[in-house]
């Protein structure tokens, strides 16, 4: 059972347009987040929803997620390889990027700078 305080306030937020309001700032800022994703990472693809907190990123043929992770985040980064996100038996050749974990934009470019780099090394790889 939720707080009487909790259910409170979220009843008051849905009566004043609060939460339209809050709902409405992070989907703009989710939106944002993937225009940088688009333009940092260019000229990799990746998949997303426009307004989604998360990327997909197919990786290069020499690399498998299990590999590439753990190389990316030895350089700081939290990245998840697809395995636990498979609900079938062979998981994707790709990676899921969480956009919205950067505290800042220019946090988040920097991140993307780094999966960028990682991506252009394809022969480099050290595990």
């Amino acid at each position: 059972m939720p707080t009487p305080l909790t259910v409170a306030l979220v009843t008051r937020w849905l009566q004043d347009g609060s939460a339209n309001a809050i709902i409405g700032a992070i989907r703009a800022e989710a939106a944002a987040r993937q225009k940088l994703a688009a333009s940092v990472l260019a000229p990799h693809c990746f998949l997303a929803h426009p307004n989604g907190h998360h990327i997909w990123i197919p990786l290069p043929g020499d690399w498998t997620s299990t590999e590439w992770a753990p190389h990316v985040q030895r350089q700081g980064l939290a990245v998840a390889s697809s395995e636990p996100f498979t609900v079938d038996s062979v998981p994707p050749h790709a990676v899921r990027i969480s956009l919205g974990a950067a505290s800042s934009r220019s946090d988040l470019i920097r991140a993307l700078d780094v999966v960028a780099t990682a991506l252009n090394h394809r022969l480099t790889k050290s595990v």
